[in-house]
């Protein structure tokens, strides 16, 4: 005779819910470097990466934040998971549709400064493209 058992369902639906908020953060500060120049200068944590470094470390905290606060309170238990699967994936349409905002939406730029190469300067793959396109 086979018995089944079954295994609370609290640990699956926290991290999905978790990568969930996780998305959505990542959206909200993608949308955020582009309405505030000042955001974008916080979110600049490592000049060679600019503002991505600050947007994605941002989502990976929200993400393993929530799942473990998620994780500790639904350890054991059983959860609406349908309910909590629809939020999981809302937030995650809202994070994608944040993550690519609208053209107009962004603050004006600085002053732009072109970036310029010199022929003895032009090596690898900019120099290929260069010989390529006669640029």
């Amino acid at each position: 005779m086979i018995t089944e058992t079954t295994k609370p369902n609290g640990p699956v639906a926290a991290v999905l819910l978790a990568g969930g908020i996780g998305s959505a953060v990542l959206g909200l500060a993608t949308f955020g470097v582009e309405l505030s120049d000042a955001f974008k200068t916080a979110m600049n944590w490592y000049k060679p990466v600019g503002p991505l470094m600050g947007k994605s470390t941002l989502g990976i905290l929200a993400f393993f934040l929530s799942w473990v606060i998620l994780n500790y309170l639904w350890k054991g238990k059983e959860t609406d998971f349908t309910r909590i699967a629809t939020i999981a994936m809302v937030l995650v349409a809202i994070g994608l549709v944040l993550t690519f905002p609208p053209s107009g939406i962004s603050s004006p730029p600085s002053k732009i400064t072109p970036y310029t190469t010199t022929s003895r300067q032009q090596t690898g793959s900019c120099y290929f493209i260069t010989a390529i396109y006669g640029g």
